[in-house]
């Protein structure tokens, strides 16, 4: 039976192969799961949270926040967003800002639960206040 013998630039070709198809099962993956952007908790019990997963087209983003009663509420932000490496927030009295690439995105009051979305697209919305969500926050054991 013939020996199966391979050249260093044949075992080099084959190590690089194996070692991009790793990294992209990695980045994929990371990708693919639901992810928390921003996870805020408060005083007085008041939680926020921004999720990310990969039901949209391509990704679904949503605004979740506990006024500090344990029951979430959600804002949508949107359905056909793209991928949010990070977001950077500020908070200024009640009012916390959610930046994206550097500008304000959302706006959310934490004392009256009044929200501001406001994307780069043109898409601008005001709430009076969040949406009752009765599931589990997606990422997260708290409900």
């Amino acid at each position: 039976m013939p020996r199966l013998r391979f050249t260093t630039r044949q075992l080099f070709g084959l190590t690089s192969l194996v070692a991009c198809a790793l990294c992209l099962g990695v980045i994929w993956h990371h990708i693919s799961s639901t992810r928390t952007i921003v996870k805020l908790d408060l005083p007085q019990n008041k939680r926020l949270r921004l999720i990310q997963d990969l039901r949209g087209e391509p990704f679904d983003t949503q605004l979740y926040f506990d006024a500090g009663d344990r029951r979430w509420g959600f804002y949508y932000y949107e359905h056909e967003d793209w991928y949010w490496n990070e977001a950077d927030i500020e908070i200024h009295g009640d009012t916390i800002h959610i930046m994206r690439h550097g500008r304000c995105t959302i706006r959310l009051n934490t004392s009256t639960g009044a929200c501001v979305v406001d994307r780069d697209d043109g898409f601008y919305r005001e709430y009076a206040g969040p949406i009752a969500y009765r599931a589990a926050i997606p990422n997260t054991t708290e409900e």
